[in-house]
């Protein structure tokens, strides 16, 4: 009850207010409500930017793959055309 009795004399003032408890009560919700609100904001915050990294390199990857894809199919056609080219030599 330390804790409480010095909050206590703190808020109630010159006048010994009744109403510290009230106060009290506010400081400490205050105290418990505002970082958890702000961790979970946070928290959040944090998830998003990772999911929008995740995309962004998910559509890199597609791009690379499908680069890929085409300079394969570039050097196949080539294969090709150079040994038709061998037979009909």
């Amino acid at each position: 009850m330390e804790l409480h009795d010095a909050l206590l004399a703190l808020t109630r003032g010159s006048y010994g207010d009744t109403r510290a408890d009230v106060t009290v009560a506010s400081v400490v919700a205050a105290l418990v409500f505002v970082p958890a609100a702000w961790a979970l904001g946070n928290a959040f915050q944090r998830h998003g930017r990772r999911e929008r990294e995740l995309e962004a390199h998910t559509a890199a990857l597609e791009r690379e793959r499908e680069e890929k894809a085409r300079i394969a199919a570039a050097e196949e056609r080539a294969r090709i055309s150079r040994e038709l080219h061998d037979v009909v030599a």
